[in-house]
Protein backbone atom coordinates (compact mmCIF):
# COMPACT_ATOMS: atom_id res chain seq x y z
CA UNK A 1 0.00 0.00 0.00
CA UNK A 2 2.43 2.24 0.39
CA UNK A 3 3.86 1.71 -2.86
CA UNK A 4 -0.08 2.87 -4.19
CA UNK A 5 -1.66 1.55 -7.13
CA UNK A 6 -4.01 3.33 -9.65
CA UNK A 7 -7.59 2.17 -9.70
CA UNK A 8 -9.99 3.80 -12.04
CA UNK A 9 -7.95 7.16 -12.81
CA UNK A 10 -7.35 7.49 -9.11
CA UNK A 11 -4.04 6.84 -7.40
CA UNK A 12 -4.80 5.04 -4.15
CA UNK A 13 -1.83 5.23 -1.98
CA UNK A 14 -0.72 5.23 1.94
CA UNK A 15 1.34 7.70 3.48
CA UNK A 16 2.41 7.20 7.31
CA UNK A 17 -0.29 9.33 8.97
CA UNK A 18 -3.35 9.37 6.36
CA UNK A 19 -4.28 7.27 3.21
CA UNK A 20 -4.47 9.67 0.50
CA UNK A 21 -6.44 8.94 -3.21
CA UNK A 22 -5.39 11.47 -5.87
CA UNK A 23 -6.17 11.80 -9.32
CA UNK A 24 -3.11 9.37 -11.30
CA UNK A 25 -0.57 10.67 -13.41
CA UNK A 26 -2.06 8.75 -16.31
CA UNK A 27 -5.49 10.28 -16.27
CA UNK A 28 -4.52 13.67 -16.13
CA UNK A 29 -1.99 13.35 -18.73
CA UNK A 30 -4.70 12.03 -20.92
CA UNK A 31 -7.67 14.92 -20.29
CA UNK A 32 -4.59 17.24 -21.64
CA UNK A 33 -4.43 15.46 -24.33
CA UNK A 34 -8.09 15.79 -25.04
CA UNK A 35 -7.53 19.89 -24.53
CA UNK A 36 -4.70 19.65 -27.16
CA UNK A 37 -6.53 17.49 -29.50
CA UNK A 38 -9.68 20.04 -29.21
CA UNK A 39 -7.72 23.35 -29.58
CA UNK A 40 -6.08 21.97 -32.73
CA UNK A 41 -8.91 20.66 -34.92
CA UNK A 42 -11.87 22.85 -33.75
CA UNK A 43 -11.57 26.39 -35.43
CA UNK A 44 -14.75 28.38 -34.30
CA UNK A 45 -14.62 29.83 -30.83
CA UNK A 46 -18.27 29.16 -29.80
CA UNK A 47 -17.80 25.13 -30.48
CA UNK A 48 -14.42 25.32 -28.72
CA UNK A 49 -15.76 26.64 -25.64
CA UNK A 50 -18.55 24.01 -26.15
CA UNK A 51 -16.83 21.16 -26.49
CA UNK A 52 -13.78 22.05 -23.79
CA UNK A 53 -16.65 23.34 -21.00
CA UNK A 54 -17.95 19.70 -22.02
CA UNK A 55 -14.85 17.68 -21.32
CA UNK A 56 -13.89 19.72 -17.99
CA UNK A 57 -17.32 19.52 -16.33
CA UNK A 58 -17.17 15.86 -16.76
CA UNK A 59 -13.93 15.71 -15.81
CA UNK A 60 -14.26 17.69 -12.57
CA UNK A 61 -17.81 15.91 -11.99
CA UNK A 62 -15.96 12.69 -11.59
CA UNK A 63 -12.68 13.85 -10.15
CA UNK A 64 -13.86 16.38 -6.95
CA UNK A 65 -13.67 13.73 -4.48
CA UNK A 66 -10.05 12.96 -4.88
CA UNK A 67 -7.41 14.83 -2.52
CA UNK A 68 -5.20 17.50 -3.87
CA UNK A 69 -7.77 18.91 -6.55
CA UNK A 70 -7.00 22.25 -5.94
CA UNK A 71 -3.23 22.17 -7.21
CA UNK A 72 -4.25 19.83 -10.23
CA UNK A 73 -6.67 22.07 -11.04
CA UNK A 74 -4.77 25.19 -10.84
CA UNK A 75 -2.36 23.29 -13.23
CA UNK A 76 -5.01 22.57 -15.55
CA UNK A 77 -6.68 26.05 -15.75
CA UNK A 78 -2.79 26.84 -16.74
CA UNK A 79 -1.84 24.83 -19.18
CA UNK A 80 -5.83 25.02 -20.99
CA UNK A 81 -4.80 28.87 -20.95
CA UNK A 82 -1.50 28.23 -22.97
CA UNK A 83 -3.14 26.22 -25.49
CA UNK A 84 -5.95 28.32 -26.33
CA UNK A 85 -3.74 31.00 -26.52
CA UNK A 86 -1.91 28.82 -28.78
CA UNK A 87 -5.41 28.36 -30.50
CA UNK A 88 -5.18 32.31 -31.16
CA UNK A 89 -1.90 32.78 -32.04
CA UNK A 90 -2.39 30.12 -34.94
CA UNK A 91 -5.52 31.91 -35.97
CA UNK A 92 -4.49 35.31 -35.96
CA UNK A 93 -0.82 34.56 -37.24
CA UNK A 94 -0.13 38.64 -37.65
CA UNK A 95 -1.49 39.56 -34.05
CA UNK A 96 -0.17 40.24 -30.69
CA UNK A 97 -0.57 37.67 -27.91
CA UNK A 98 -1.57 41.09 -26.20
CA UNK A 99 -3.64 41.70 -29.19
CA UNK A 100 -5.19 38.19 -28.76
CA UNK A 101 -5.55 38.47 -24.88
CA UNK A 102 -7.78 41.62 -25.19
CA UNK A 103 -9.60 39.84 -27.54
CA UNK A 104 -10.52 36.61 -26.03
CA UNK A 105 -10.32 37.16 -22.41
CA UNK A 106 -12.65 39.16 -20.28
CA UNK A 107 -12.63 39.97 -16.68
CA UNK A 108 -15.73 38.35 -14.82
CA UNK A 109 -16.48 37.39 -11.79
CA UNK A 110 -13.10 38.47 -10.35
CA UNK A 111 -10.85 36.32 -13.31
CA UNK A 112 -9.68 36.66 -16.40
CA UNK A 113 -12.24 34.38 -18.75
CA UNK A 114 -12.15 33.27 -22.47
CA UNK A 115 -15.27 34.36 -23.66
CA UNK A 116 -16.90 34.81 -27.31
CA UNK A 117 -19.85 37.15 -27.69
CA UNK A 118 -21.81 37.02 -30.87
CA UNK A 119 -25.43 38.42 -31.55
CA UNK A 120 -27.64 35.89 -30.02
CA UNK A 121 -25.58 34.89 -26.30
CA UNK A 122 -21.88 35.49 -24.48
CA UNK A 123 -19.88 32.07 -24.46
CA UNK A 124 -17.57 31.77 -21.57
CA UNK A 125 -14.89 28.38 -21.08
CA UNK A 126 -15.92 27.12 -17.38
CA UNK A 127 -12.89 27.02 -15.03
CA UNK A 128 -11.41 24.04 -13.06
CA UNK A 129 -12.70 24.93 -9.70
CA UNK A 130 -15.16 22.33 -8.43
CA UNK A 131 -14.95 22.31 -4.81
CA UNK A 132 -13.86 18.97 -2.86
CA UNK A 133 -17.09 17.06 -1.49
CA UNK A 134 -16.89 17.06 2.05
CA UNK A 135 -16.53 14.48 4.06
CA UNK A 136 -17.78 13.73 7.49
CA UNK A 137 -15.79 14.26 10.71
CA UNK A 138 -16.11 12.40 13.96
CA UNK A 139 -14.85 12.27 17.21
CA UNK A 140 -12.12 10.17 18.02
CA UNK A 141 -13.54 7.50 19.92
CA UNK A 142 -10.62 7.41 22.37
CA UNK A 143 -11.88 11.27 23.30
CA UNK A 144 -13.96 11.47 26.58
CA UNK A 145 -16.88 13.34 25.95
CA UNK A 146 -17.19 14.10 29.61
CA UNK A 147 -13.72 15.25 30.29
CA UNK A 148 -13.61 19.31 29.91
CA UNK A 149 -10.47 18.94 28.57
CA UNK A 150 -11.61 18.07 25.35
CA UNK A 151 -14.63 20.87 25.71
CA UNK A 152 -13.14 22.83 22.49
CA UNK A 153 -12.07 19.64 20.11
CA UNK A 154 -15.78 18.43 20.14
CA UNK A 155 -17.03 22.36 19.91
CA UNK A 156 -15.17 22.14 16.40
CA UNK A 157 -16.35 18.97 15.61
CA UNK A 158 -20.09 19.99 15.80
CA UNK A 159 -19.23 23.55 14.35
CA UNK A 160 -17.52 21.92 11.49
CA UNK A 161 -20.24 19.68 10.64
CA UNK A 162 -23.59 22.91 11.28
CA UNK A 163 -21.33 25.43 9.46
CA UNK A 164 -22.84 26.57 5.77
CA UNK A 165 -19.82 28.77 5.03
CA UNK A 166 -18.71 28.78 1.44
CA UNK A 167 -15.35 27.37 0.74
CA UNK A 168 -13.34 30.47 0.81
CA UNK A 169 -14.77 31.47 4.35
CA UNK A 170 -14.27 28.00 5.55
CA UNK A 171 -10.12 28.40 5.04
CA UNK A 172 -10.35 32.04 6.13
CA UNK A 173 -11.79 31.03 9.38
CA UNK A 174 -9.51 28.01 10.02
CA UNK A 175 -6.50 30.41 9.72
CA UNK A 176 -7.89 32.89 12.11
CA UNK A 177 -8.95 30.15 14.64
CA UNK A 178 -12.43 31.32 14.31
CA UNK A 179 -11.70 34.62 15.94
CA UNK A 180 -12.14 37.98 14.58
CA UNK A 181 -9.21 40.18 14.40
CA UNK A 182 -11.21 43.26 14.83
CA UNK A 183 -13.10 42.19 18.08
CA UNK A 184 -10.74 39.36 19.23
CA UNK A 185 -14.22 37.54 19.58
CA UNK A 186 -15.83 34.05 18.23
CA UNK A 187 -16.52 34.29 14.80
CA UNK A 188 -19.76 31.72 14.85
CA UNK A 189 -19.91 29.63 11.71
CA UNK A 190 -23.65 29.15 12.37
CA UNK A 191 -24.07 33.29 11.70
CA UNK A 192 -22.42 33.50 8.11
CA UNK A 193 -24.71 36.01 7.01
CA UNK A 194 -23.61 38.51 9.05
CA UNK A 195 -19.92 37.25 8.81
CA UNK A 196 -17.91 39.16 5.91
CA UNK A 197 -14.81 38.44 4.22
CA UNK A 198 -12.60 41.91 4.37
CA UNK A 199 -9.76 42.36 1.88
CA UNK A 200 -6.44 43.83 3.01
CA UNK A 201 -5.09 45.52 -0.14
CA UNK A 202 -8.92 45.96 -1.54
CA UNK A 203 -9.78 45.16 -4.67
CA UNK A 204 -9.81 48.43 -6.56
CA UNK A 205 -6.04 48.91 -5.48
CA UNK A 206 -5.06 45.71 -7.28
CA UNK A 207 -5.24 43.37 -4.29
CA UNK A 208 -5.90 39.81 -4.87
CA UNK A 209 -8.55 37.85 -4.10
CA UNK A 210 -6.42 35.10 -2.45
CA UNK A 211 -6.05 33.89 1.49
CA UNK A 212 -3.01 35.86 2.28
CA UNK A 213 -5.10 39.00 1.06
CA UNK A 214 -8.28 38.28 2.98
CA UNK A 215 -9.72 38.37 6.76
CA UNK A 216 -13.03 37.34 7.92
CA UNK A 217 -14.60 39.75 10.31
CA UNK A 218 -18.59 40.57 11.62
CA UNK A 219 -20.51 42.62 10.01
CA UNK A 220 -20.07 45.79 11.91
CA UNK A 221 -16.14 45.06 12.80
CA UNK A 222 -16.02 44.59 8.85
CA UNK A 223 -18.16 48.41 8.36
CA UNK A 224 -15.73 49.88 11.06
CA UNK A 225 -12.55 48.63 9.36
CA UNK A 226 -13.82 50.72 6.14
CA UNK A 227 -14.20 53.92 8.14
CA UNK A 228 -11.35 54.15 10.15
CA UNK A 229 -12.06 52.72 13.49
CA UNK A 230 -10.34 49.70 13.22
CA UNK A 231 -7.07 48.35 11.67
CA UNK A 232 -7.26 45.30 9.96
Amino acid sequence: MFQGFNFLGWNFRRYPNTFLSKISKENISRHRKEIKYLTKTIHSPEILIAKINQKTRGWMNYHHCCNDIWNVWGNLNTYTYERLMKWGRRHHSNKTKKWIFKRYWKHIDGRWTFTVTTKDKTAKLMPYNLRQKRTGRRISRNTNIFDLKNKETIRQVQLAKSTNFSFQKTQVWKKQKGLCPGCKQFLNPKQSDILDLHHVVPRKDGGPNKLSNLILMHEHCHYESHHGKLTS
